[in-house]
């Protein structure tokens, strides 16, 4: 794990250079005496040594606090990870579900289809019953409501997942979306 370096840099020695240059130039006049040249460069080099030797536990409470922070903060990131994964997958099995049951809906439609023209055409031949004609158009009508009810759960359901992803964060975005 990655420490902090501000406080575990404050338990070691320091050494600090400063330096400044400054000069007086100018005139100077005394009681209406000549004036005299005032040339006076000046400068001076600082050499400052800082040892922190003992501070009460002070440094080494920053440094806990510090670690403290940075172990927060990385739970805080997983815990935010968790949240978005529990809510984005949930709502992506639910998409991949609701295809699963469109694709189940389509295959039960043809076979519906197929059943209809058969059972219809035995009733046209006379070999059929009325009954089981109208048994098949009913089950017909049974699949296209499932077909269509499939489409539009997974509609639904590409939404949910498009909001807990955060590719749609509001209806304004719905209805004015563009292709990516």
């Amino acid at each position: 794990m990655r420490k902090s370096r501000a406080p575990r840099s404050a338990l070691f020695p320091k050494a600090l250079l400063s330096a400044n240059v400054q000069g007086n130039i100018g005139r100077l006049n005394v009681n209406n005496s000549p004036y005299f040249p005032v040339t006076k460069p000046q400068g001076a080099a600082l050499l400052k040594f800082e040892w922190p030797l003992y501070e009460g536990g002070l440094l080494q409470n920053k440094l806990s606090l510090a670690q403290s922070k940075h172990e927060e903060a990385a739970a805080a990131l997983i815990e935010r990870t968790d949240q978005a994964l529990r809510e984005v997958a949930p709502t992506y099995d639910q998409v991949d579900t609701g295809l699963q049951q469109y694709d189940a809906a389509i295959a039960l439609q043809t076979a519906s289809e197929a059943a209809f023209r058969s059972a219809s055409d035995s009733y046209a031949h006379g070999v059929g019953t009325l009954t089981d004609a109208t048994s098949a158009q009913t089950g017909l009508a049974t699949a296209r409501t499932a077909v269509a009810r499939a489409h539009a759960q997974s509609l639904i359901n590409a939404a949910a997942l498009a909001f807990a992803t955060g590719e749609l964060m509001s209806i304004s975005d719905f209805a004015t979306s563009t292709p990516r």
